[in-house]
């Protein structure tokens, strides 16, 4: 499914993927191949965040004309 989702990624210029492992500080954070405990979807969660923050500040998104 990684493999997967970097290809694709390639075709969309303007996505990124990054991976959940840079989250995962210790082995017992990884309850299966595909499950974590809770802090490490909260770091995650957390650089999601600044990201959104940074697009915010750097890219701003021209507002919405109210149609009456």
């Amino acid at each position: 499914m990684n493999r997967w989702t970097k290809t694709e990624q390639k075709n969309f210029p303007n996505v990124s993927v990054i991976p959940i492992d840079d989250f995962v500080e210790n082995p017992d954070e990884q309850t299966t191949s595909t499950h974590f405990t809770r802090i490490v979807y909260q770091r995650l969660a957390l650089r999601l965040k600044q990201v959104y923050r940074y697009l915010e500040r750097n890219h701003p998104v021209p507002e919405q004309q109210v149609s009456a």
